[in-house]
Parts: structure tokens; C-alpha cells; sequence
């Protein structure tokens, strides 16, 4: 760990400004924000053996292929929801995605929004 002690009392007024702010609990991270979309679609995706085989199927796909899969996903997500839970299934990820991904189902599934 390392001891940064530059901006420290800056740091601390912070923090406690946004822990006495009334709207403290139901702030969102504008990353975390930006995945409820996908996240809502992937909570309501069930999870049927066609899907896992599906899934399976993709990865078997060259990363020339895999890429336009994705962009078909992409075009098609606005027209329904089944789409947009196709494209967020595929969708390549980084692990700060995985982790906004997770944060966002976190709090769907609480009732936090």
C-alpha cells in the first residue's frame, strides 16, 4: 500500500461531503449506470440449454467471425429485447465492464433502482 499523503484533507472533505449528501444512497456510477441496460437483459435471459449451446457454438468462432457476430448484435439490440440480450451476452469485455456488469446487476437485483 502506498501512503499518499498529498490532498489528504481534500480527499477527506470529499468523502464525507458525499457521505452527508441526502442523495449519498442513490447515486450510480456513470460506468455502472451505462450497464443497467444489459444488465436488466441479462437478468431476465434464461438460462436454457439452446442458449449455453449457442454460447458454446461462438467461441468456436474465429475472432474475424466473432467480430461480426457482435456487430450484427450491435445493429439489431435497439429492436427488441431478445436482441439486446444476444448483444450483451457477446458483447467483448474488459474486466472494469465485468466488474461495472456485476455492480449493475447487484443493484437490479436489490431493487436499488
Amino acid at each position: 500500500m502506498v501512503n499518499n499523503h498529498r490532498f489528504a484533507e481534500q480527499r477527506k472533505a470529499g468523502t464525507q461531503a458525499r457521505q452527508k449528501s441526502p442523495l449519498a444512497e442513490r447515486y450510480i456510477h456513470p460506468r455502472v449506470r451505462a450497464k443497467l441496460p444489459d444488465a436488466a437483459s441479462l437478468l431476465l435471459l434464461e438460462r436454457t440449454p439452446e442458449l449455453l449451446l449457442s454460447i458454446a457454438l461462438f467461441e468456436t468462432l474465429t475472432e474475424q467471425q466473432k467480430g461480426q457476430v457482435r456487430a450484427q448484435c450491435e445493429m439489431l439490440k435497439f429492436t427488441s429485447a431478445s436482441a439486446r440480450a444476444a448483444a450483451a451476452v457477446i458483447q467483448l469485455r474488459t474486466i472494469g465492464d465485468s466488474v461495472d456488469l456485476d455492480a449493475a446487476m447487484k443493484l437490479l437485483r436489490e431493487n436499488r433502482i
